[in-house]
C-alpha cells in the first residue's frame, strides 16, 4: 500500500521550509534555483497521493534520499508556483495551491455493489440506487470532493507550467539544477556548469566520479540519468560508456568510431591516398623480395608490432591487454606515421635522412600545439585525443629514435624497404644513467608500509594486500606481470637429493622472454591464506590453471553465490598500492617529512626497484639480479648498484678530515 502524502494546510510552515531550503540552496550566490519539468512531475505525483519518496526517486535524481530535503523541495516548488500565480494575476491559483487533498478524509465505506445487495435484484434503477447510497452515506461525497480538488490543482499546475519552467542549458550553474551539497562537491573539483559536468563525464567515462569527494557509484549513476533526460546531445556523445563500466564493454563498443585521415590513434587511421599510404613509397623494395603480406606502411607497422606479442596477447584484441613494450613502441611509430602523412605530406616509406632529422628536431616542440598536444589526459577513443602531452625530453627523443630505428631495420630485413634512413643520423647526447635508488623504498619506509597493512582490521582487502606486497617485494615483478600471474604459472620442483624443493612462478616479461621468480615460504603461506579466503583450494596447484593470483574483491552476495573474483586490473592494483603508500606516509610524517613525501610520490614500480636494490646490497651478483628482473641489458641492472657511490663518499669524507687544519 502506498504511503499517503500529508502536508500542512497552513501557510506558516511552508514559508519556514521555503526559507530553509533557499538557505540550503545558497540563494543569492549563483541565482535562484531553476524549476524544471521533472520538478513539476514530482509535484503532480505528490498532489495525487503517491508516495513522496517514490516520486523523488523517479523524478528528482539529484536529491539525496533524505526525507527532510525531499519535503523541503516540495514546499519550494509550491512557493515558486504560488509566487508565479501572484505575479501573473491569478490569486485564485495561489489560494488553491495552499490546499491539501490528503486532508479530505473519508471513512471506510461499503462499495456500491455491496450496498445494492440489501435490495432485491433490479429493485432500483442505477441512478436511484446511487442517490440512495449518497443519502445514507454522506461521507461518500468526500472522495468526490478530493478528486475535484486534485483536478483543479493539476489544472493550476498546467496553467503555471509555461510561466515557471526553464530548460537546462550547458552554461547554467550546477546550483541552479542540482542539490546544493552535490553542487559544492562538484565545484571542489572544478566543475561549475552543466557543460563542465558533461565534458568531465564525456572524457572519463563511467568512473568519472572517483575524484569527486563523497560521491559514490550510485549517486554518479543518478547524475548521469538526469543529464541524459535533460541535456540535449549528451546521449549522442557518450552512449553506453557513461552508463556501463569499461570492463563490461566489448572492444567493438569501446572502439566504435569511424576511421579517418586525421590526427587520430593508429586503430582509427585511414590513408586512402596511394602517394601517402606507402604503396608507391620511394624507398620501397621490389615486391618480389618482400617477406611480408603488407601492401602499405600501416599494414607493415602492424606486422612489426605483432611480433612483440605472445600467442595469448595476439588473440586478445583489446590493446589494454597488450604488454608495455607493445604500447610504448606503438606510441612512437604512431607519432611518426601521423607526422609523416599529415605534417610532412609524405609516406613513411618515402622518408629521407633530412626528413628524419627534421622529425627529431620537431619532437622538441610539436607544432601546431592545438593539433598535436592535448591539455589533459583522455582515452584513445575520445575525439579530443592527441599523440603528445607536450615537448619530448632528451631522454624521450633518444628512446623514440631507438624504437624507430628498430622498426626500419626490421622492415629492411624483411625486404619491405631498401634502406634505413635513420641509420644516417648522428647520436644524441647520452642520457644520464638511471638512479633507481632514488625510486626505491628504504627499510624504514618498507616497515611503515607493512605496519599499516598489519594494523588493518581483518578483511578480504587485508588478506589480499598482505599477499600482494609480499609477492611484489620478493620477486620484483612488474605491475602487468603481477596481474597476469595465474595459479597455472606456479611450478614445484624437487632438488636432486629430493630432500629439498622449491616453488617458482613462471613469468613472461618484455620481449616475451620467460623467466622464473622464486616464491619464498612466507609468500606461499600468504597465498594459501588468500586462496582459502576466496573459497578456493589451499594448494595453488589444485586450483584451475587460469585462476588469477590477484583478484578483484567481492561483495557478500557474490561470495554467497560461489564466485572467486575476476583478475584484478593494472589500474585497480595501482590505485590500491598507491593508497597504502599514502596511508604509510601519514604514519611517518612526524618523524620525517622527506620520507613521507617520497612515500606519497612512490608508485608500485618502486617495489620492483626495491627488490633489485636490496638484492645487490645483500650480495647477489649483477648477472643473477639481471636474470631475476628480466633485463636484456646488464647496464640497466647496474643502475641499481649503490656500493660504488657509498665507497666514493666514504673516501671523500676521509680526505676532508685530513684536509682540515
Amino acid at each position: 500500500m502506498q504511503k499517503t502524502v500529508l502536508l500542512p494546510v497552513t501557510y506558516t510552515k511552508p514559508v519556514r521550509a521555503d526559507r530553509a531550503v533557499r538557505r540550503r540552496q545558497g540563494a543569492g550566490q549563483h541565482g535562484d534555483r531553476k524549476l524544471g519539468l521533472s520538478h513539476l512531475a514530482f509535484f503532480r505525483g505528490c498532489l495525487q497521493g503517491l508516495a513522496i519518496d517514490d516520486m523523488a526517486s523517479r523524478y528528482l535524481l539529484d536529491l539525496p534520499k533524505d526525507p527532510r530535503v525531499i519535503r523541503a523541495t516540495f514546499f519550494w516548488i509550491r512557493s515558486v508556483l504560488i509566487n508565479a500565480s501572484a505575479k501573473h494575476n491569478a490569486p485564485h491559483y495561489a489560494g488553491l495551491l495552499l490546499r491539501n487533498p490528503a486532508l479530505i478524509k473519508a471513512p471506510a465505506l461499503p462499495t456500491l455493489d455491496d450496498f445494492a445487495q440489501q435490495f432485491p435484484e433490479d429493485f432500483y434503477q442505477e441512478a436511484e440506487l446511487l442517490a440512495l447510497y449518497r443519502e445514507q452515506y454522506p461521507a461518500a461525497r468526500a472522495g468526490t470532493r478530493r478528486a475535484r480538488l486534485i483536478s483543479r490543482l493539476l489544472e493550476a499546475v498546467r496553467w503555471l507550467e509555461p510561466l515557471t519552467v526553464s530548460e537546462p542549458h550547458p552554461d547554467d550553474h550546477l546550483a541552479a539544477w542540482f542539490d546544493p551539497a552535490l553542487a559544492k562537491r562538484l565545484l571542489r573539483v572544478g566543475v561549475v556548469s552543466l557543460g563542465d559536468l558533461t565534458r568531465l563525464i564525456d572524457i572519463r567515462g563511467y568512473r568519472w566520479w572517483v575524484t569527486v569527494p563523497r560521491l559514490g557509484e550510485e549517486g554518479a549513476r543518478r547524475v548521469v540519468l538526469w543529464l541524459q533526460q535533460h541535456v540535449a546531445g549528451f546521449e549522442s556523445r557518450l552512449g553506453r560508456r557513461a552508463r556501463v563500466p569499461i570492463r563490461q564493454l566489448t572492444s567493438a563498443v569501446i572502439a566504435a568510431r569511424p576511421k579517418e585521415m586525421a590526427v587520430v590513434p593508429l586503430e582509427y587511421l585511414s590513408i586512402r591516398d596511394a602517394d601517402l599510404d606507402g604503396t608507391l613509397g620511394t624507398n620501397r623494395a621490389p615486391v618480389s623480395n618482400c617477406q611480408l603480406n603488407a601492401l602499405n606502411d600501416l599494414a607493415a607497422i602492424h606486422a612489426w608490432l605483432d611480433t612483440m606479442l605472445t600467442d595469448r596477447q595476439r588473440a586478445d584484441m583489446d590493446p589494454k591487454e597488450k604488454n608495455h613494450t607493445w604500447r610504448a613502441y606503438r606510441k612512437e611509430v604512431e607519432r611518426l606515421l601521423l607526422w609523416a602523412v599529415l605534417q610532412k605530406g609524405k609516406a613513411l616509406s618515402s622518408l629521407r635522412v633530412e626528413d628524419c632529422n627534421e622529425y627529431r628536431t620537431w619532437l622538441m616542440d610539436p607544432q601546431l600545439r592545438a593539433l598535436w598536444v592535448q591539455n589533459r589526459r583522455v582515452p584513445r577513443w575520445h575525439p579530443e585525443w592527441k599523440p603528445f602531452a607536450g615537448p619530448v625530453s632528451e631522454k624521450g627523443r633518444a628512446y623514440a629514435m631507438a624504437v624507430i630505428d628498430s622498426l626500419f631495420g626490421w622492415l629492411v630485413g624483411q625486404g619491405y624497404l631498401q634502406r634505413n634512413p635513420w641509420s644516417g643520423l648522428g647520436k644524441l647526447a647520452p642520457a644520464e644513467a638511471p638512479q633507481f635508488r632514488k625510486r626505491s623504498l628504504t627499510s624504514a619506509q618498507w616497515d611503515a608500509v607493512r605496519d599499516v597493512v598489519r594494523d588493518w582490521p581483518d578483511s578480504p582487502a587485508k588478506t589480499r594486500m598482505r599477499f600482494v606486497l609480499g609477492l611484489a617485494f620478493s620477486t620484483g615483478l612488474r605491475l602487468s606481470e603481477l596481474v597476469k600471474a595465474t595459479t597455472g604459472d606456479i611450478t614445484h620442483e624437487l632438488a636432486d637429493d629430493t630432500l629439498t624443493s622449491w616453488w617458482e612462478l613462471k613469468v613472461i616479461g618484455k620481449g616475451n622472454k620467460v623467466r622464473y621468480a622464486p616464491l619464498l615460504v612466507p609468500v606461499l603461506a600468504a597465498l594459501e591464506h588468500y586462496l582459502l579466503a576466496r573459497g578456493l583450494p589451499r594448494d595453488p596447484q589444485a586450483c584451475a590453471p587460469s585462476t588469477p593470483l590477484i583478484a578483484s574483491l567481492l561483495d557478500e552476495k557474490e561470495r554467497l553465490a560461489g564466485k572467486t573474483g575476476e583478475r584484478m586490473t593494472e589500474n585497480g592494483l595501482y590505485r590500491a598500492l598507491k593508497a597504502v603508500f599514502s596511508e604509510a606516509a601519514e604514519t611517518v610524517e612526524s618523524a620525517s617529512q622527506q620520507a613521507a613525501a617520497q612515500l606519497r610520490k612512490a608508485s608500485p614500480h618502486w617495489l620492483r626497484h626495491s627488490f633489485a636494490t636490496v638484492g645487490l646490497a645483500e650480495g647477489a651478483s649483477l648477472k643473477e639480479v639481471q636474470e631475476l628482473m628480466g633485463h636484456s641489458d646488464l647496464k640497466t641492472t647496474s643502475g641499481y648498484l649503490t656500493e660504488g657511490k657509498e665507497k666514493l663518499h666514504r673516501a671523500v669524507r676521509l680526505l676532508s678530515e685530513r684536509a682540515i687544519i
